[in-house]
């Protein structure tokens, strides 16, 4: 299971979502046909959706994983695998700027230890890189294990359906 915990673009989801749930009852309310009404009610469910899979228990999106994903150190191993997948790409820009957007997509849900270290768990977080005239998304995939401290692998950049292995063999 996939959940994806947006921060501020989180807030700015609920606001639309109110929104639109508004507008599908005034439009319900003023008499629209049966199609449209199902159509409206498919769409508020579908939108709802997303609210309550981030919410799922056992996922953390806690204190703690919050405080993690904020630690200069694991930034910084982030910042330094986007950097990595930078230059294997044929058009890289070494004056390229990187910045996090906030965004995380958990594969596994992470879990800690005592003293607040990742013990288990993978997300994937994409980074932004404006330089040479393009900015590009890198995404970075980080693996927690209980007997190693946690690994940041690049995966493709842009957007992709493929999960991180088969992103990762093909940038072997």
């Amino acid at each position: 299971m996939e959940l994806k915990w947006r921060g501020n673009a989180a807030r700015r989801d609920r606001g639309a979502l109110r929104t639109m749930v508004s507008c599908a009852a005034l439009s319900l309310a003023a008499g629209a046909s049966t199609w449209r009404k199902a159509i409206l009610s498919l769409l508020v469910i579908a939108l709802s959706a997303p609210a309550a899979r981030a919410q799922a228990p056992g996922a953390q999106a806690s204190g703690e994983f919050s405080r993690y994903l904020a630690d200069p150190q694991h930034q910084g191993d982030v910042i330094a695998a986007a950097r990595r997948t930078n230059a294997l790409l044929p058009e890289s820009c070494a004056a390229a700027e990187f910045r996090f957007t906030g965004l995380v997509s958990i594969q596994r849900p992470p879990r800690f230890d005592a003293g607040g270290r990742p013990i288990d768990g993978m997300w994937s977080e994409p980074v932004m890189a404006t330089g040479c005239g393009v900015t590009r998304r890198f995404n970075v995939l980080t693996i927690a294990a209980a007997d190693k401290p946690p690994r940041q692998v690049g995966l493709l950049p842009g957007t992709t359906r493929a999960d991180p292995l088969l992103q990762r063999d093909s940038l072997r």
